[in-house]
């Protein structure tokens, strides 16, 4: 269920998601190769985590639609669309990381928050293969240009990943 415009949230945390383009949600779906498994809310297909928090948090009772009232910030992006049975292509990972990085410039070009806080209070999620480095590889990903560029803009972000090596420069 959506919440009518200005709702606040039901519980704290209060969640204020960002209403991105087709491009950052849609259209990287659009992407996903092969077989998508099937379930009552919709079809989803290996790493579609991004797209299960995202569809769970606008249900949630700590969504607001207020964000001068929130206290996180979720940025859906779906870059593990763009990764789907290409991990070893360096092509998509760039255009994952691309993706990305797009998704917080449109957070902080068309929102006052983003530098607020410098991101300490933004929910991203980098799903696929070594979270924000997006590789199978996270000695090559460390070593790119993009990577290090997504890392040093989502650096204070709270970041949600599979991958959680705290030794990794994947997450820090």
């Amino acid at each position: 269920s959506s919440l009518p415009p200005g709702a606040a949230c039901k519980k704290s945390p209060c969640i204020y998601i960002y209403d991105m383009p087709a491009r950052f949600l849609k259209d990287a779906l659009a992407e996903v190769p092969g077989p998508r498994a099937k379930s009552p809310t919709g079809e989803y297909f290996p790493f579609s985590t991004e797209q299960l928090i995202h569809q769970s948090l606008l249900k949630s009772p700590h969504r607001t639609r207020n964000a001068s009232a929130a206290t996180l910030f979720f940025v859906p992006s779906y870059t593990s669309a763009l990764l789907a049975g290409r991990e070893r292509n360096q092509t998509a990972r760039d255009r994952a990381r691309r993706l990305a990085l797009d998704a917080v410039d449109h957070v902080t070009r068309a929102h006052p928050f983003w530098a607020r806080s410098g991101g300490r209070d933004h929910v991203l999620t980098f799903t696929h293969h070594n979270g924000r480095c997006m590789d199978i590889s996270p000695e090559r990903a460390l070593l790119e240009p993009l990577h290090q560029e997504l890392a040093n803009k989502t650096r204070l972000a709270i970041v949600l990943s599979h991958s959680g090596d705290p030794h990794s420069g994947c997450v820090d």
